[in-house]
């Protein structure tokens, strides 16, 4: 699945779509997290030193039944990708 916002694409793993399905959340929910810096503070001073030098954006989530999400945002901005921790 993918999809577009604001000229940013978001793909989405069927695995990770299936997660989110099961747990009755939506996938914006995690990308709003993920584009407001919602994280951990390990993840917010690697997400920092990554724009600082052109890396990837990575935050993890936990749908309310547990299961863990990465969301990746690429070092050139041009899509993000939420997927399980497995098929990253």
């Amino acid at each position: 699945m993918a999809t577009t916002i604001r000229q940013h694409q978001v793909r989405i793993s069927p695995a990770a779509f299936k997660a989110m399905e099961e747990s009755g959340q939506e996938w914006d929910f995690f990308l709003a997290l993920h584009f407001e810096g919602v994280g951990s503070d390990e993840e917010y001073d690697r997400n920092e030193e990554a724009t600082y030098r052109g890396g990837a954006v990575v935050n993890t989530y936990r749908t309310l039944k547990g299961c863990e999400l990465v969301v990746v945002t690429e070092a050139d901005h041009s899509h993000t990708t939420i997927l399980l921790p497995s098929e990253r």
